[in-house]
């Protein structure tokens, strides 16, 4: 028999398979030559589960997992580790995150052993949750009173009573978050007082608490409190060295004693109950007097329309130093912008304005009506005849049907009480735009019959930034489907402007004439197509650029 190159038995390999198979068998498996300390890192963005498993790739990866420095454990996994007897073969000297999802009551043993392991390796934060409707109460295991590593710890217990028996002392602890736990103030005390580092505190839906007095924290600077919507009382907080304040969902505002270092806040009320009492319009008004130094303030829209009936009826307004507003709400015909207007009449020192449109999360109309009859019956003027000038700006029935027209009217109506408003920004919900006809695409709203409307409220919006003599303006349009933009009429002369980026995504930019742009200093144009005639007309249309800065990209 006559041999060629790898040929056998009349079967011819070609060369170039063995010369392949030579060449993976040679190569190095680079994951592999990385530290442990990588390999670790990258082990803790997998479920435990999976981590695991990398045991059996090869011998370089049997105890790589053991040293993890980072734990998630749900249900299923945590039966599993108990059966493999995982904390026999865990031998991080030093654990960082421990996260467990319990979901059975017969999970709470194991739950509390990989506590007691953590706690023995120096633990940094702990995510501890059980999610059986059937849990009671939850008690704080021995070994977890005393602690000097943990820095944040998060409890979700699905409403079952957490009670400790004694104070805690976990002196490390800077964030604490309680979710879905009963609590009673004498228990919530019980884990302040043990913490006299700690910066942060949550309480989602702890709808137990009376009374939250925080003023033996003096380094707490962040409090939030969500709240159940429907049956909850008041809740009074004391709290004078906190800085943010995060307050929303519940039926009645919280009673702020005394929160007097504020500088950021953020509140909102859900409003269910039919059987309110007028009086409850002013209370909002009452916790808006405590935001009157903040200089970041965030205001939900029931919030808003319940100040807007106390604005109705003749309550008192405070006047406020913020800086930087942020209202959420929806538009149509069931918003009452009195409470909005005077708000920003009353924010002299205003500088940035942003809007979140929203389509959920508001008050019913019948709510609206039925707050109009009692307003009306307790004055001597019709408060419907009031509404139908500026105070009902919408004409829109339903909350998704909104227009550029609508748009435009709640702008100008922003804008026309507002003093020195340097930047206003404005949040579409994904549902205004679907309901509109747009189309979500990787983020963009795509479709060249779809780019009108846009563009409609793209140009408006110069015009009417034009007449009020803007000095800063940024016009981007990144939908990638126009093919050319005109300069329009209006805006070829100016003597105010001062700084103006364009960012066109590769439009054409069209000049019909000369540009006189008198007080620009700066002009940026990005990923614009310029012929050398348009680009001449822009240098020339200002002595100011020429002495300043002009960059662009392409």
């Amino acid at each position: 028999m006559v041999e060629e190159d790898n040929v056998t038995g009349c079967v011819r390999v070609p060369s170039h398979r063995y010369d392949l198979r030579s060449k993976i068998a040679r190569e190095v498996d680079l994951i592999s030559t990385l530290p442990d300390v990588i390999l670790q890192h990258i082990l803790c963005f997998n479920p435990i589960e999976l981590a695991i498993r990398t045991s059996l790739l090869s011998k370089r990866w049997r105890y790589v997992w053991c040293d993890t420095p980072s734990l998630s454990f749900h249900g299923g996994t945590l039966k599993l580790a108990s059966l493999y007897k995982t904390q026999n073969r865990y031998t991080a000297p030093k654990m960082m995150n421990l996260q467990i999802r319990a979901c059975e009551n017969r999970d709470i043993p194991l739950l509390n052993s990989w506590i007691e392991l953590a706690i023995s390796r120096n633990v940094d934060n702990m995510s501890l949750e059980i999610v059986s409707h059937l849990l009671d109460k939850y008690d704080i295991p021995e070994f977890f009173y005393n602690n000097t590593s943990l820095k944040q710890l998060n409890f979700e217990f699905y409403f079952a009573d957490l009670i400790p028996r004694r104070p805690v002392s976990w002196t490390s602890l800077k964030e604490l978050s309680f979710r879905f736990c009963k609590l009673s103030d004498e228990s919530v005390s019980k884990f302040l007082s043990g913490c006299p580092i700690l910066e942060s505190l949550t309480l989602y839906f702890c709808d137990e608490l009376r009374v939250l007095d925080l003023s033996k924290l003096p380094r707490l600077r962040t409090l939030q409190v969500v709240r159940n919507f429907w049956g909850t009382d008041p809740l009074k907080i004391v709290s004078p060295q906190i800085r943010r304040l995060i307050v929303r969902n519940s039926q009645f505002p919280c009673t702020l004693v005394d929160v007097s270092s504020l500088t950021e806040a953020k509140v909102n009320i859900c409003f269910e109950s039919l059987e309110r009492n007028l009086e409850d319009d002013s209370l909002q008004v009452k916790v808006l007097e405590k935001f009157q130094n903040v200089e970041k303030l965030t205001i939900g829209g029931d919030f808003l329309q319940m100040a807007s009936f106390a604005e109705l009826r003749g309550e008192p307004f405070p006047m406020f130093k913020v800086k930087d507003l942020t209202i959420e709400t929806s538009i149509f015909q069931f918003v009452i912008p009195a409470g909005i207007k005077r708000v920003l009449q009353n924010s002299p020192d205003l500088k940035k304005l942003t809007i979140h449109t929203r389509t959920c999360d508001t008050m019913p109309g019948n709510y609206i009506d039925r707050y109009l009859d009692s307003i009306d019956s307790d004055s001597d003027s019709d408060p419907d005849q009031c509404l139908q000038s500026e105070d009902r700006i919408f004409r829109n029935k339903s909350r998704w049907d909104v227009e550029t027209k609508h748009l435009a009217s709640f702008m100008e109506l922003m804008l026309k009480n507002t003093k020195r408003i340097e930047k206003m920004i404005v949040h579409l919900e994904d549902r205004y735009l679907k309901a509109r006809g747009f189309k979500s695409d990787g983020g963009m709203y795509g479709g060249k019959h779809l780019l009108s409307p846009l563009m409609e409220a793209h140009l408006s919006w110069i015009e009417l930034a034009m007449s009020r003599n803007a000095e800063n303006m940024s016009l981007r349009i990144v939908a990638g489907l126009l093919d050319k933009y005109d300069i329009l009429e209006f805006f070829y002369v100016n003597t105010y402007l001062k700084q103006l980026p364009f960012e066109f995504h590769f439009s054409d930019l069209i000049l019909g004439r000369s540009l006189s742009w008198t007080s620009l200093r700066k002009l940026s144009l990005r990923y614009c197509k310029l012929t050398d005639e348009s680009v001449a007309k822009f240098l020339l249309c200002s002595q100011e650029i020429r002495q300043h800065q002009m960059s662009g990209e392409s």
